[in-house]
């Protein structure tokens, strides 16, 4: 069940990769296999929420998780350089945060990265990357609405289709 969620939010539910969120108002989703793309209305803030099921994203500690997976964000220019993870709090999930900052290779602009893992033990990894443009002021509110938004993360149970 998703917490009580801001004036204007809309509750998204997505049964095949198993998770429910909160969305602000005019941010837009894209789903694919087991990852989902939700953008800002202006695009200066983008979040890409994977799902992991498996055993080795899970025995994996969510710190080091963390790290390795902002330093293997693709489109950066050079390698991201994570800062020591911490806590990432308002959510029932252990969860953990990293960030670090990093020009992108095609467009040439400064970007701030955070990833937050979000994990319910032995059952889903969630791994949650929000990418800003660095040199936009206006990003700074949508970025506090991406981590808003990653507070309001639950698992849900995965729905499984049967074949005839």
């Amino acid at each position: 069940m998703l917490p009580k969620l801001p004036p204007g939010w809309r509750a998204h539910r997505d049964r095949v990769i198993g998770y429910a969120i909160g969305v602000p108002p005019g941010w837009q989703l894209h789903s694919s296999a087991q990852r989902v793309l939700i953008r800002s209305p202006d695009h200066l803030v983008s979040v890409t929420l994977a799902v992991d099921r498996n055993g080795d994203a899970l025995e994996l500690p969510t710190r080091r998780f963390a790290t390795r997976a902002l330093a293997a964000l693709p489109g950066f220019r050079a390698p991201l350089q994570p800062g020591k993870p911490n806590s990432f709090g308002g959510t029932p999930l252990n969860a953990v945060e990293t960030s670090a900052t990093g020009t992108t290779e095609k467009r040439k602009l400064r970007e701030s990265a955070t990833v937050v893992v979000l994990r319910q033990d032995a059952a889903v990894n969630y791994t949650a990357a929000i990418v800003s443009n660095a040199e936009r002021a206006s990003a700074a509110i949508d970025r506090a609405f991406a981590r808003k938004m990653i507070t309001t993360l639950r698992d849900q149970p995965v729905e499984t289709s049967v074949a005839p």
